[in-house]
């Protein structure tokens, strides 16, 4: 994802081989796009439903990504545009944006939301419906936000494909995922909260 979608530049100059090389960059969402083949191949393999764990891995998911852009924040890894925002970050050219902030802000938001959620009965699958929707909406607005290839003083930006980056077009897809979820959940049956569960198998 990272070489196809956000640096064809990187390709083109060194060839496929560029695909076997470890970089310095890396996409989210390539990685979740990733660990969603691997784990509808895996589950399919050892035949288990995979619906009864998404909520499960959204629990995890959310605090986990939350934790990660706090790394990429410390890193000023994904500069946005100039501006006065209160929350800017100095750059060397004047104050910018800071996804890698604002992406962690908004997963410590949700992680909070589906804790909440998570305390009392609910359809399987609601969880990460939730997720799905409310990190890919925000993510696709934001990311209008992050330094363009024609910034003159970013040297190493995140690629553009008919004007959005990659990560635009993954958000389509999650929303789609994430109505899918909240559209069956409506008719499935509540299941017990975590806590719950645990203390009826104690």
């Amino acid at each position: 994802m990272h070489l196809l979608g956000y640096h064809r530049e990187i390709l083109a100059r060194d060839g496929l081989v560029s695909i076997l090389m470890i970089h310095e960059g890396q996409s989210s969402m390539g990685g979740l796009l990733g660990a969603m083949i691997t784990l509808i191949v895996y589950f399919r393999v050892k035949g288990w439903k995979i619906l009864p764990q998404l909520d499960a891995f959204a629990l995890g998911l959310a605090p986990g990504w939350g934790i990660a852009r706090l790394g990429c924040f410390t890193a000023h890894d994904h500069p946005g545009v100039l501006t006065n925002f209160p929350l800017a970050v100095a750059f060397p050219d004047g104050p910018r944006h800071d996804l890698g902030l604002y992406e962690a802000v908004l997963l410590g938001v949700l992680a909070a939301v589906l804790y909440a959620i998570a305390r009392k009965p609910r359809p399987q699958g609601l969880l990460m419906g939730v997720l799905a929707i409310g990190y890919a909406i925000p993510r696709f607005f934001l990311d209008f936000l992050r330094a363009g290839p024609d910034d003159p003083t970013i040297t190493f930006v995140d690629g553009r494909i008919y004007g959005l980056t990659p990560a635009q077009y993954v958000a389509f897809l999650l929303v789609g995922i994430g109505a899918w979820l909240l559209w069956r959940a409506r008719s499935g049956e509540a299941v017990q909260a975590a806590g719950d569960a645990r203390a009826a198998s104690a």
